[in-house]
């Protein structure tokens, strides 16, 4: 697992960017810059914090391990699901996600 202070960029772009864009109904378009196989859960599930978040370095990619919170919009229950993610890094600071792996069974999309 990398240290803190060196997985502090890659946590915060994904709370703070990836996710909540990921949970929304953020355009294909504009996931295509943070994701290899772009798609967004839409109306699915909305993003609401990560309960855990490791990550691991991988040599020319980090692999992180999330707990994300999640809040059905239809009955407003939260879920947690744990999800895998391979990130690339692009430049300082600008990462893609290559692969979505998810633990148990994928929300439908």
């Amino acid at each position: 697992m990398l240290p803190e202070i060196e997985a502090k960029p890659y946590k915060d772009w994904l709370e703070e960017t990836f996710l909540p864009k990921y949970c929304s109904d953020t355009a294909v378009e504009e996931m295509r810059r943070m994701m290899k196989e772009p798609k967004v859960l839409g109306k699915v599930r909305r993003f609401n914090g990560l309960t855990a978040c490791d990550i691991y370095d991988d040599g020319s990619r980090v692999l992180a391990y999330v707990v994300v919170k999640m809040i059905d919009p239809v009955t407003q229950t939260i879920q947690e699901r744990e999800i895998n993610l391979t990130i690339s890094i692009q430049k300082e600071k600008l990462y893609r996600v290559e692969r979505v792996d998810y633990f148990g069974k994928e929300w439908n999309t």
